[in-house]
């Protein structure tokens, strides 16, 4: 579920709000209450990739076969 701006032209109210892409716009400002409040251009993100591991260069470590067995104890596969 992305995050939309909104914004109200009657009070300047602005606010992220977290809702279904099936959601309807919501027209209402919450501060003043008139029928003012607009979602602003952009669709918001509903996705987004943090830290390491997302490229497949982040998973190959040169040349060298994956490591079999753990590095901690006797075991071997």
């Amino acid at each position: 579920m992305p995050n939309y701006d909104y914004a109200c032209s009657n009070c300047g109210h602005q606010e992220e709000i977290f809702q279904k892409m099936s959601d309807s716009v919501i027209s209402h400002c919450p501060v003043c209450d008139q029928s003012t409040f607009v979602r602003k251009p952009g669709g918001g993100v509903g996705l987004q990739f943090k830290g390491s591991g997302f490229y497949i260069t982040d998973y190959k470590k040169g040349d060298q076969p994956p490591a079999k067995g753990c590095s901690d104890c006797s075991c071997k596969d």
